[in-house]
């Protein structure tokens, strides 16, 4: 259900469809979006409320198509009464582990059971030429730097001060022809509008951009800089280097995996991949 289960769920269905699996997706509005043009999907299924009168209507379709398997990543009383219901042949459950990288966790889900699937560490998504034009029409031909400021109030340990953005870049744009701006959705506009006002020369996409868009944007981007949120694990599938900020979280848990097997979200001193891109 969440954006950045979601991306992190991605290696599982490489894995499932170059095994030769008929692959449908079942998600929320909101993440279904970073799905859209996948190719390696069949079908992409989207559950627009979580009532459990939805859930019926859902689960008669679900029913229908007599899946082998159902892989529920997201176990919760609502999703196991849902896989009762579409009655598939067998159905996979998800057990959380700190123990393991997310993504090599949602792909123990199911190797457990298909013993043929080789894992596809590469987290992946898919935009259009014309979404990545409007991104790049949108943004200086320069240095692109994005920072993701926002995360969702129940975890405050993941969100970085306000002032230390605006220090970062009043640093940055001292030493650094850049440009930096900001991502987030309507609920961090009053935020990023405070940064903007210590640094003016920050400009905000904050609540003006859909999350195809929002995707777009981190693809241009040389650097990303987030706390641990779904941002950041986008931009680990598309922009060249990922800085995250890891507060009470674990970045071998969450960090997303580059191509070596170490993680892409690298938590590191700014000024260190400042210089290797200047």
């Amino acid at each position: 259900g969440a954006i950045g289960d979601v991306v992190e769920t991605t290696g599982l269905l490489r894995s499932l469809k170059k095994a030769g699996f008929c692959v449908h997706y079942l998600t929320g509005k909101v993440p279904s979006s970073l799905l859209e043009k996948d190719m390696d999907l069949d079908k992409l299924l989207i559950l627009e409320k979580k009532t459990y009168i939805n859930l019926f209507k859902l689960a008669r379709v679900l029913k229908k198509e007599k899946y082998e398997y159902i892989i529920n990543l997201h176990p919760s009383l609502r999703t196991k009464f849902l896989c009762k219901l579409a009655k598939p042949q067998k159905t996979l459950v998800y057990k959380k582990s700190y123990k393991y990288h997310a993504v090599e966790n949602f792909f123990m889900t199911a190797v457990s059971e298909l013993s043929q699937l080789k894992l596809d560490d590469k987290i992946e998504l898919f935009l259009t030429k014309k979404e990545k034009e409007w991104a790049e029409n949108n943004l200086e031909k320069t240095i692109k730097i994005c920072f993701n400021i926002g995360a969702t109030p129940k975890r405050q340990g993941r969100r970085w001060q306000l002032s230390h953005w605006a220090e970062l870049a009043k640093k940055i744009f001292e030493k650094y022809n850049a440009q930096i701006f900001v991502i987030g959705g309507k609920e961090d506009i009053k935020e990023t509008e405070k940064l903007v006002e210590l640094e003016p020369r920050i400009k905000s996409f904050a609540g003006k951009t859909t999350l195809r868009e929002t995707a777009a944007l981190l693809s241009c981007a040389n650097i990303v800089i987030s706390g641990d949120t779904g941002p950041l694990h986008i931009a680990s599938a598309l922009a060249p280097v990922c800085i995250g900020l890891y507060g009470c979280c674990s970045i071998s848990r969450s960090g997303s995996p580059a191509q070596d097997g170490s993680s892409r979200e690298t938590s590191r001193a700014v000024s260190t991949t400042l210089t290797t891109i200047s």
